[in-house]
């Protein structure tokens, strides 16, 4: 009796500590970058191998590509600089080329979003001010070379962003627990 006690117990912690982490497709957001990576990869994504797009990272990322939601995108996971620990996961849906486009899969990606995880908390501006702004009718004065309209959604353990901004649209899910650690191991150095 004791051992079943224990092996429930152990279930018990594991859930728990999966739950406390936010997921990208089904992953929880921790752990060592890389091996994070790794996890998608075994889902079908593909180590980018583009040398413009690996310059531009940030030390510790990761660049994959493959299908999110049926379309091609790329996808950043992000690692803290001192930890390596997984903190970021961005979607990056580029190359949208008409306005249109632009517009009617920002709307699709934000339904799908409200649908999972609720109303949205935030809309952002180009300035990073609050508004409540009508998409269907002031979207194309938003999106223009210098600006970006921004959605926001706040968990317990995570934060989702949804950006369109110079052709693209941008899905950024962020573990809060290990973006906070992130934080505070970057201004150690200080």
């Amino acid at each position: 009796m004791s051992l079943l006690s224990f092996v429930v117990f152990s279930q018990k912690t594991s859930i728990n500590h999966i739950h406390n982490h936010f997921s990208f497709k089904s992953i929880p957001i921790d752990g060592d970058y890389k091996l994070f990576a790794d996890k998608l990869i075994s889902q079908g994504f593909i180590k980018c191998n583009n040398k413009e797009i690996n310059n531009q990272l940030e030390k510790n990322s990761i660049a994959l590509s493959g299908y999110y939601t049926g379309s091609k995108c790329l996808v950043i996971i992000n690692g803290s600089a001192k930890t390596r620990i997984t903190y970021c996961v961005s979607v990056i849906f580029n190359n949208i080329e008409s306005f249109e486009k632009l517009k009617n899969n920002y709307i699709f990606f934000k339904e799908q979003l409200e649908k999972k995880y609720g109303k949205v908390d935030l809309e952002l501006d180009e300035n990073g001010k609050e508004t409540e702004v009508d998409i269907e009718t002031n979207f194309k004065f938003l999106i223009d070379l210098a600006n970006k309209f921004e959605n926001s959604w706040t968990k317990v353990n995570g934060m989702i962003n949804l950006e369109a901004s110079r052709g693209l649209i941008i899905i950024r899910y962020k573990d809060l627990r290990n973006c906070k650690k992130a934080g505070i191991e970057e201004t150690d150095d200080l």
